[in-house]
């Protein structure tokens, strides 16, 4: 439902300012998140997840439309196709393995939090980057 609602926002806002709103929030947020798990409080982590679901919407809904926008109509397919698979390679495949380098190193999620934050640094300047698109013709 969140997907959903936010890529309607972003229809009406506008994608960066959707996009940027959730990389920002998830940024504060994930200093939060390992500690409100840890709590091992059921009605807690289910609270937590579903904040952290809500926040991940905000950036998830925009996203497919987003990254579509920013390839002219005859590449669009496949610039969009490459650019999501290639950055999910590179943002995604290794991730697990340096968090948890970074949790066995140093004994603490702080570490794995600024990981997030620095990889969502990436993000928003990707997101400042690129293009505004919400409200331009799909046509050349």
């Amino acid at each position: 439902m969140g997907v959903l609602v936010f890529g309607l926002l972003s229809d009406l806002l506008g994608r960066r300012v959707v996009y940027g709103s959730g990389a920002v929030l998830a940024s504060v947020f994930v200093f939060a998140y390992f500690p409100l798990v840890d709590t091992g409080s059921w009605s807690v982590i289910v609270m937590t997840t579903a904040v952290g679901q809500a926040i991940h919407a905000m950036m998830y809904g925009p996203q497919g439309s987003f990254i579509t926008e920013q390839f002219a109509t005859p590449v669009r397919y496949t610039g969009s196709s490459l650019a999501y698979t290639f950055a999910s390679i590179a943002g995604g495949a290794f991730a697990p393995l340096l968090m948890t380098s970074l949790y066995q190193q140093y004994g603490t999620t702080i570490a794995v939090s600024c990981y997030v934050v620095v990889a969502l640094g990436l993000t928003l300047a990707s997101i400042i980057a690129a293009k505004e698109t919400a409200k331009l013709p799909l046509e050349d």
